[in-house]
């Protein structure tokens, strides 16, 4: 009795979850495992965990109903948003998803195959992949990322193993080297390391130096 009301609790906290995460349609596209790209919108969500197991997409804007995709037919997935620059002025962004072979699910009774995100675009390619970790109360989403570099994979990184990883990583750029585990040069500022390192590859300036990707001023 006592495991039928778990399983229930479990099945209605799922519906409400899920009723609770139906958002606006925003402009974006799928690719088939054809490759094949059919333009239209996908629906947000509010658990940024639930972008990385399924995309529900819809041709037609005026449309009632999303076709729910999971990763074992579509391949890749985009949608933009509205965010706001250092500046304080709107821009629209666009979020790239791929699908990717994880060694673990994104979320309980889903496949290990998830959606990744693109977070940094360069000569390294940088990906994001968040799943749960209800059982950790102070952390219940982890964050992975994914270290590419010409379809390579280089590094699988989580906050554990940041400094070993990194080092190695940007060993051949001194100044990025030296300023790891110092503010603003810790875990969850990795995305903007690799775009400094990429500028750095791009540009090979002083590597005792350290100089930001201008990019980030207009982001």
């Amino acid at each position: 009795m006592k495991l039928f009301s778990i399983i229930l609790s479990f099945f209605l906290f799922s519906c409400l979850n899920s009723y609770a995460q139906k958002g606006d349609a925003r402009k974006g596209y799928i690719v088939d495992n054809d490759g094949n790209r059919l333009e239209g919108f996908v629906q947000s969500y509010n658990d940024e965990v639930e972008y990385e197991v399924k995309v529900r997409f819809k041709e037609d804007e005026n449309a009632k109903k999303y076709v729910l995709h999971k990763p074992k037919n579509v391949s890749s997935y985009g949608f933009e948003e509205i965010r706001e620059n250092n500046l304080g002025a709107d821009y629209t962004h666009w979020r790239h998803f791929i699908r990717y072979e994880m060694d673990r699910p994104a979320k309980l009774f889903a496949s290990n195959s998830s959606f990744v995100e693109k977070v940094v675009e360069g000569e390294l390619d940088l990906y994001q992949f968040l799943y749960d970790t209800a059982s950790d109360v102070e952390k219940p989403v982890t964050t992975r990322y994914i270290v590419v570099r010409d379809g390579e994979e280089l590094y699988q990184i989580e906050e554990e193993d940041f400094k070993k990883h990194t080092k190695e990583l940007f060993s051949d750029y001194g100044a990025l080297k030296n300023s790891l585990g110092e503010l603003k040069f810790r875990f969850h500022n990795l995305p903007r390391m690799i775009d400094d390192y990429n500028y750095w590859l791009e540009n090979q300036h002083d590597s005792n130096t350290y100089k930001m990707n201008p990019i980030i001023f207009t982001q």
